[in-house]
């Protein structure tokens, strides 16, 4: 799970890396990514096309989410659909362990 290069942009693949590096709780992160498109949805009243986490899937057994799962599912996930093949949200890594949220359409 190597680093992927996107039109300039990192995307961060590595969830061990941001684990480690940012002290990130992996569920909070891909809700705060969930709730902020939902948000951005809601204020262009339109569709967003297809949200693609396909590198928090990787990993998932290893983040025991399990638990919070279908909570979590109800409250976001069913405005979305997911694939595991592409990605349009952009995590951009920055120096004072600042992440910040991109979101991209397809081309």
């Amino acid at each position: 799970m190597k680093n992927i290069n996107i039109n300039n942009k990192i995307l961060i693949t590595n969830i061990n890396k941001l684990e480690k590096n940012y002290k990130i709780n992996i569920f909070i992160l891909i809700k705060k990514i969930l709730k902020r498109i939902y948000l951005v949805n809601k204020f262009l009243k339109k569709k967003i096309l297809n949200i693609k986490i396909n590198f928090f899937y990787k990993n998932i057994n290893h983040l025991n989410f399990k638990k919070k799962k279908k909570k979590f599912k109800n409250k976001y996930l069913k405005y979305y659909k997911i694939y595991n093949n592409i990605s349009n949200i952009v995590i951009k890594e920055y120096i004072k362990k600042k992440i910040y949220f991109k979101i991209y359409k397809n081309v």
